[in-house]
């Protein structure tokens, strides 16, 4: 240990010595390795000769690497390198490596620990940008050991017969999380783990009554862990539409309190069902990327997450570089949802508002270029599903037929499965969509 850090100088010298003398050592296990898993200066200069002679495919062996070291003016003398490879045993060498990554995190950790601690103190440091700094931080850390293995045919097909056996055993189409609608379900099979779902529509269209819809088939149905993420609603309004839909009382008169005792009734039990459910609410304006990733983690953690919803995607804040233009900070919060369904292995749902371009049009419907800010969201997700109710048009007859309340979730992007138009019903005064009546 040298000023307080961590490190073992014996490793570090039999890995690059066996780095550099076994080239079954060196390819196997040069993936899991950086600079900073080195800690004596000598250490890193050999290591990055090592790395570099490595990613130009060019001969690692003892002459190969003291040449470019002369080559670099590293002051890193052929007899150093040759005891490096004349001391070095091949035996363990993986686990070694793993030690090294121990001994760095160990360094980075109280390296960022004594930073913290100095701006703690500092009354002139923003203590929110301090925090924001340390998860930061410790996020990175965390990467350092989160080392993708490679997996053979055989360790791909024996978890896709798993997975097949398992959808074997469900009733139904339903694979993934219920949406509660069954021609959305017959359609997707359900939300899928690991998928991006964008669902997007005009202001008003009922992005955010979907969205309530889906969160609550989800968890009452099949009792989902679920966190609802509002940007644009407060924790009061979520609560009593909530309320409005389940007990199926207007949401005026719940806003009012108007309510008679029958009413008084079904709102209380309204709410005895509501409690019941695994819903986290978090009505944070301006929510940035990184904060949702770290409270989604956090309650993963807790209680392990079954799907996420943002409402909605165009409120949110995206970490990117000042000069960059909205489509670059939309592109970035889409990939970090993306991301982020991936890490926890769940189905992440993100409303999302249309341009005004689909008013330009006869025809309302509307189509992927419709995407406010596009950027990559339609790249991004793996599903994308459009909103559409003739009756916001002012349209309540189609060929003679009465199409109030009537409404479209128009499947336009499905990465893994059919497109389809699947029907359902919107109750304006309930702010909730249920299985369509016949039309």
């Amino acid at each position: 240990m040298v000023d307080g850090y961590p490190y073992e100088s014996k490793l570090e010298a039999n890995i690059l010595g066996s780095l550099i003398t076994n080239e079954g050592i060196l390819v196997n296990n040069i993936r899991f390795l950086d600079e900073g898993c080195f800690y004596l200066d000598k250490h890193k200069k050999v290591f990055n000769v090592i790395k570099e002679l490595f990613t130009e495919n060019k001969q690692v062996d003892l002459i190969s690497v003291t040449h470019q070291l002369k080559k670099n003016k590293s002051n890193v003398d052929d007899l150093f390198v040759s005891d490096l490879c004349s001391s070095s045993t091949s035996y363990n060498t993986q686990a070694n490596c793993f030690i090294l990554k121990e001994y760095q995190i160990r360094r980075i950790l109280i390296k960022t620990s004594n930073d913290i601690s100095k701006k703690s103190f500092d009354e002139s440091v923003d203590v929110f940008d301090t925090l924001e700094e340390v998860t930061k931080k410790i996020d990175k850390v965390s990467m350092l050991l989160n080392i993708n293995q490679f997996c053979t045919i055989e360790d791909v097909l024996n978890e896709t017969i798993k997975e097949v056996e398992e959808a074997s055993k469900k009733d139904g189409n339903i694979i993934g999380v219920t949406s509660g609608f069954t021609e959305v379900d017959r359609v997707t099979s359900g939300w899928s783990k690991s998928d991006l779902i964008i669902v997007a529509a005009r202001p008003s269209m009922g992005k955010s009554s979907l969205a309530r819809s889906f969160i609550m088939n989800a968890c009452s149905r099949q009792n989902k862990n679920v966190v609802f993420f509002s940007l644009e609603e407060s924790r009061a309004q979520i609560g009593k539409k909530l309320i409005s839909s389940i007990a199926d009382i207007p949401y005026e008169k719940i806003k009012l309190g108007k309510l008679n005792d029958t009413e008084w009734a079904k709102l209380h039990g309204a709410v005895g069902q509501l409690e019941k459910m695994n819903l986290t609410i978090d009505d944070t304006s301006g929510l940035s990327v990184f904060e949702l990733k770290s409270k989604c983690r956090m309650l993963n953690h807790q209680k392990k997450l079954d799907m996420v919803v943002v409402d909605y995607l165009q409120l949110m804040r995206g970490e990117v570089k000042r000069n960059a233009n909205r489509e670059q900070e939309i592109s970035y919060i889409s990939r970090n949802l993306k991301g982020l369904a991936k890490e926890l292995s769940i189905p992440v749902i993100a409303l999302a508002q249309l341009s005004r371009a689909v008013e330009t049009r006869s025809d309302k419907k509307p189509m992927l270029s419709d995407l406010r800010e596009s950027g990559s969201l339609e790249q991004d997700a793996d599903l994308v599903g459009f909103i559409y109710r003739p009756e916001y048009y002012g349209i309540t007859e189609i060929g003679g037929l009465d199409v109030s309340g009537q409404a479209k979730f128009i499947i336009a992007k499905h990465r893994s499965g059919e497109l389809g138009e699947p029907k359902l019903e919107f109750i304006a005064d309930k702010a909730k969509f249920v299985e369509p009546s016949l039309f």
